[in-house]
């Protein structure tokens, strides 16, 4: 009775006023906000919980692939709905119903606001759909419908339609169209009597500034390689283009100083737009990183470029099954500060609380200032805790060749000779919890010398 007279009212409030037809949807759907939020989540979550992305490393470049685990069960009953996530998160059942009550009661309220003011419709049911968008998937804890952490959009990129560069272009002339419309709309105030200059200097804008982008290079990064060097590169790129195009327009009859202004928002929203699509890959790449499920609790030991890299080396390869957890640093004033997005959570001192509190299993050592008090501490509290300790190291290894060379005794014989041709660097997590493996009884390591902060080889 409450859907039917509600979808009532909203037809006879639609019909007596026509020009509000288009948000007058707003009211039914607020008032059964609960109801269909959990109804949509539950369908989302069952069809993406067997969607699987898997980092494959082949030959050619690294992959990722999208596998289907399983046929989606649609129609099985289970405990994920919304009320039995309040009761996993420790709510009590009458907390449970009470939350649930407050949010229908807000939505209630919104719907009848809508209802009374039919132009507000469209804009509290866009802010309604981002809390939901918020709340259920991260408040909630649905990992299912967490798309950026399961990695859902890196698939994409192995098309090979995105490596091409006339899709770089296509995709660059949107974000200037984009840009240069939402400059003007911002410094114009609208479309007003001006809609024949801006669609006249529209086509203006986008060829100058493509064959900007075409002449400084920008089409022969990969967006997989993106690094400061191409961030810095783009912004270049981009100052130019838009430069070009302001001189460009300031030249063409009947132009303002509101379309030079417009120029200049143009420039600074191109570049935003231009940056973010060079980085996209990365910036998936790192959530889909960190948001990796399972894994040993593993703490870096050492808050400098050592421990730097051997965070992006756990991060990239997920065959290591560590999951790092932050830094251990005895600086003081490192301590709260964060790292490469992962906090610094103190120094060796607070690490047998934290074994308790976060369920350590392992430490990484990544710097090579320790000394020995620290280091009999530190293997005293792993002894004590049962932890693994592991050590970062970075070996130079020269790559060699055999080449025959002639005997000055004997020129008509050869011998085989090894002539150093190539290096290579090899990135190593040693166990130093027992014997190292790889090294004989007694014989000394090769030392690495590398900037402060970095790793070493030698002994533990």
């Amino acid at each position: 009775m409450t859907i039917g007279f509600l979808l009532g009212c909203g037809a006879l409030l639609a019909a007596e006023a026509p020009s509000t037809r288009a948000v007058m949807v707003a009211p039914p759907i607020l008032a059964l906000a609960l109801p269909l939020a959990d109804t949509i989540t539950a369908v989302l979550r069952r069809l993406l919980q067997v969607l699987n992305v898997v980092r494959q490393s082949v030959p050619e470049r690294e992959r990722f692939a999208l596998q289907l685990e399983g046929r989606p069960r649609l129609f099985k009953a289970d405990r994920g709905h919304v009320h039995h996530r309040l009761l996993e998160r420790g709510y009590s059942h009458g907390v449970a119903v009470k939350i649930l009550w407050l949010f229908s009661a807000v939505a209630a309220a919104a719907a009848v606001a809508t209802a009374w003011s039919p132009a507000l419709g469209l804009t509290v049911l866009a802010v309604a759909v981002a809390v939901c968008g918020y709340l259920i998937p991260f408040r909630l804890r649905y990992r299912e419908l967490q798309v950026l952490r399961k990695g859902l959009l890196l698939p994409l990129f192995n098309l090979r339609i995105v490596r091409r560069r006339a899709f770089h272009a296509v995709l660059d002339a949107g974000l200037v169209v984009a840009a240069y419309a939402t400059a003007y709309l911002v410094v114009q105030g609208g479309w007003v009597d001006q809609r024949s200059v801006f669609w006249v200097s529209l086509p203006v804008v986008v060829v100058v500034e493509l064959g900007a982008f075409y002449l400084t290079g920008l089409y022969r990064g990969a967006y997989r390689h993106a690094s400061v060097g191409e961030a810095l590169r783009v912004l270049g790129s981009t100052a130019l283009a838009a430069t070009a195009a302001a001189l460009v327009l300031a030249l063409l009859p009947g132009t303002g100083r509101s379309l030079l202004a417009a120029s200049v928002v143009n420039g600074l929203l191109l570049a935003l737009l231009v940056l973010g699509s060079r980085v996209s890959f990365r910036l998936l790449d790192y959530v889909y990183g960190r948001g990796r499920d399972g894994g040993i609790p593993t703490l870096l030991y050492g808050a400098g470029r050592g421990g730097d890299l051997a965070l992006r080396e756990m991060l990239a390869n997920p065959q290591l099954g560590w999951r790092p957890l932050g830094y251990l640093d005895d600086l003081a004033h490192q301590r709260g500060r964060y790292r490469g997005g992962y906090p610094i959570l103190g120094g060796l001192a607070d690490l047998a609380g934290l074994v308790g509190r976060l369920g350590v299993k392992q430490v990484v050592v990544t710097t090579d200032k320790l000394t020995k008090e620290r280091r009999a501490a530190l293997m005293g509290i792993a002894e004590r805790y049962g932890l693994q300790v592991r050590r970062f190291a970075i070996a130079w290894e020269p790559i060699r060749v055999d080449v025959e060379v002639e005997e000055p005794s004997r020129p008509r014989r050869k011998r085989a000779a090894a002539r150093p041709l190539a290096a290579r660097a090899r990135a190593t997590f040693e166990n130093v919890s027992g014997p190292i493996t790889g090294m004989h009884a007694g014989a000394e390591p090769p030392e690495l010398q590398i900037p402060d902060g970095g790793v070493t080889q030698e002994p533990f």
